[in-house]
């Protein structure tokens, strides 16, 4: 017994099934929630400039913050001012020793490790968004083969028989 095509109303059940809408509505809250999260990223970036690190050094806030301690360096044992090392070691402590300082870096870590958070919540957003955006290219192409009937087009394996015998 061949197969048959499916009837209209079996189409339209199958493609309801696949719940197109419900996969749109899930892309339009992805896009919304990445769009928040690059908003958020730049408010953040904007009140929190100055302490936001470039690569492998201090943020602004905390170079400002050693640059005055620079300026205001004691004098070593010997009564002279300091070395270059010597205030080297001197800055370094007052990393630990220097309230402003100290708090500087402390405000300077958090910002990077908020920093850190968006831009993992962006990547993630836009993988989201794209998972999304290729299984909705799939319904497509789901709903365009339920939608013809592939019967009409390939013979049926008893039209090839019979198309043989002649």
């Amino acid at each position: 017994m061949p197969d048959r095509s499916m009837n209209i109303l079996e189409k339209r059940d199958l493609i309801v099934s696949l719940n197109t809408k419900g996969l749109i509505d899930s892309i339009s809250e992805a896009e919304t929630i990445l769009e928040k999260t690059l908003q958020e990223e730049l408010d953040f970036r904007s009140k929190n400039g100055d302490y936001l690190p470039g690569r492998s050094e201090d943020c602004q806030a905390v170079k400002k913050r050693l640059n005055e301690l620079a300026m205001q360096a004691p004098k070593n044992s010997e009564g002279k001012k300091m070395t270059v090392e010597e205030t080297k070691v001197w800055l370094e402590k007052q990393r630990t020793d220097d309230k402003e300082l100290s708090e500087a870096i402390q405000k300077q870590k958090m910002a990077e490790f908020v920093s850190g958070d968006f831009c993992i919540k962006i990547e993630m957003g836009r993988s989201k968004l794209n998972d999304l955006r290729a299984i909705l290219a799939l319904r497509a192409a789901q709903i365009t083969f339920f939608a013809g009937d592939v019967r009409t087009i390939l013979p049926l394996e008893a039209e090839i028989k019979e198309g043989a015998q002649h």
